[in-house]
Formats: C-alpha cells, structure tokens, sequence
C-alpha cells in the first residue's frame, strides 16, 4: 500500500498495491513475482501444497473512489509462477487471518463492509475448490474477530485474538481448543518461530496494556510442540502486496 498525499498533515491518499515478491533464505535475495490482478491491502497470505494464496482484503484507489472489497481468493502456483487464479470467495472481509491444514485453507474472522468485525471461518478445499464454515472463532472481547494472528503447525490451525488467548483447531476441525496464553495480549501481530518456541511479533497492544517490546513470549500449556526453523517454504518466505504470509508459523510462545 503506498500514501500520496504529500505531508502527513494532508488528508491520507491511500492506494492499495498489485506487487508481490519472496524471498530466498538461502540466497538471501528478493525474488519478484507476478504482479497481483488489482491492488489488495489488509489481506493475509498462507503457502499450501506448493501454492500462494492470497485471503481477503480490500483495494484502496485513493479519495475519489470507494474501496473495492475482494470477493476472490488468489491462488498462485510457486514452482511455475507465472499466473495468478482467482477462486470465488462467499465473503467479503478483510483484517483477517489465514491458516492452512488437512487441505483446507481457513479464512479466519475479520471485517465486513456492513456488519463489522465477525468470529466467522470459512474454509476452502483445496483440491476440489469447495468452501464449507468452519467453527466461529471462540469470542474475545470488543475486537473480537480484528487484526487475528493465525499459524499453522503439524497440519493444525492456531489462532491469536486480542485477549491474548491462543487457541487451536481440533483434530477434527470442529471445534477450537485453548493452547496457550499470551503474555502480553496483542491484535495485528505475527506469530514467528524459532528453535526453541515462537514469538508473537510487530503488534498493536491490546487495549488496557503496557506497549512492550516487539517480540513477547506466552505462557506454554501441555501439549503445544517446539516449532520449526524460520518461516520458509522450501527454502523461501513469502510477501503479496507487502504483507508477509502466516504460513508455516507454528505455535506460540
């Protein structure tokens, strides 16, 4: 997304950006990708099955036009990369998370343009191309369903609210089970792995909290794994439209 007004004292000129880009861990380089169909901002991103898919969002044209509300899902194929799909999509939401198990892709709370933030999750099957509902996300509170973080870990789904609860998808994907608690509560943040735990990262604090540094452990219940390396998939991370994907973010810390 990128501003034309000139000074910030200037009524804000927002214009969501088409751009998408990975990166290579081990060549420690940007690679450029495809450029989006239409711009797109306040989406998220998830890699599954050798595939970048692009959820939610809006795309912002500046002041004298509306925001344009994405009905799609973009699914770009990484060892061609040569040519975004769209998918339709039965919503319209935007500051959402996205996970990936059991070859779904969830689409996980978010804002809608008439009735705010919702708990709703969709689910896409990626190999037949068919949406079901999943379990509403466990409420949370007056931002429950905004700035959600998601991860995905042993072909499980978490998910990170703003009362600093983590919670985990079933085994049977049908209900939601609390997995850890945030130190500090956050909304808008990353879940980030490391050798010996995950880290939640680049966050608003909660409403009612300290600002605290950037990256905060949680508290750990029975049962929640050691996470992976770094975020990769095979090898590279991943940005559509200047956001950088949630996929492979397993756990919390």
């Amino acid at each position: 997304m990128s501003a034309s007004n000139a000074t910030p004292a200037e009524t804000e000129v927002l214009h969501s950006s088409r751009s998408a880009a990975r990166y290579s861990v081990a060549e420690d380089r940007w690679e450029r990708l495809p450029d989006l169909p239409a711009g797109r901002s306040s989406h998220d991103a998830v890699v599954a099955g050798g595939v970048l898919y692009v959820v939610g969002g809006w795309e912002l044209r500046g002041p004298d036009e509306d925001a344009v509300w994405a009905d799609t899902v973009l699914a770009l194929a990484l060892d061609r990369a040569t040519e975004w799909r769209a998918i339709a999509a039965p919503f319209e939401r935007r500051a959402l998370a996205a996970g990936a198990a059991g070859g779904r892709i969830y689409a996980l709370g978010g804002l809608t343009p008439d009735a705010g933030p919702q708990l709703r999750v969709d689910a896409l099957d990626t190999a037949s191309g068919e949406w079901v509902r999943g379990p509403d996300l466990p409420p949370a509170g007056s931002l429950q369903g905004f700035g959600v973080a998601a991860a995905s870990h042993s072909d499980r789904v978490l998910a990170s609210q703003a009362d600093g609860k983590v919670y985990r998808l079933t085994e049977d994907a049908g209900s939601w089970e609390l997995a850890a608690t945030l130190a500090t509560p956050r909304f808008m943040h990353r879940i980030i792995p490391s050798e010996t735990g995950c880290s939640v990262s680049a966050a608003h604090p909660a409403p009612g909290t300290s600002p605290r540094s950037t990256s905060r452990p949680c508290a750990r219940r029975r049962g929640i794994p050691r996470c992976p390396s770094r975020v990769r998939s095979a090898g590279r991370a991943f940005w559509a439209a200047g956001t950088p994907t949630s996929a492979g973010l397993p756990g919390c810390r």
